[in-house]
């Protein structure tokens, strides 16, 4: 599901802060795999998709973004930051594109 315009649009209705978070995951590590990071208990996207994730994040009207703990992706965080540009439509939906079939690391709840 979609959650996150809405997320967003109540942040800003109550003058609230948006932390982004897991921003360049990519999917859960399916069950009996071994983590290739042990610092994500996650699988994360790699390399040019993790760019690409991350500069969509940051093209959201947000207050921060937290990079994942593992250097390698907290580095790439760090470059993206720095040289950051606007993520554009075409872009957008690539990484859609990328996401179909993907399990969802985090799902809405059936309160």
């Amino acid at each position: 599901a979609d959650f996150g315009p809405q997320v967003i649009e109540k942040a800003t209705e109550k003058n609230m802060g948006k932390l982004a978070i897991k921003a360049m995951a990519k999917t859960l590590i399916p069950e009996g795999q071994l983590r290739k990071y042990p610092k994500c208990w996650y699988e994360p996207a790699e390399d040019d998709l993790a760019r690409l994730a991350l500069r969509f994040t940051l093209s959201q009207p947000i207050t921060a973004a937290i990079p994942p703990g593992e250097e390698k992706f907290f580095r790439i965080a760090l470059d993206v930051a720095e040289n950051f540009s606007e993520i554009t439509q075409e872009e957008i939906e690539y990484l859609k594109e990328q996401a179909k079939g993907l399990e969802p690391i985090f799902r809405l709840s059936k309160v």
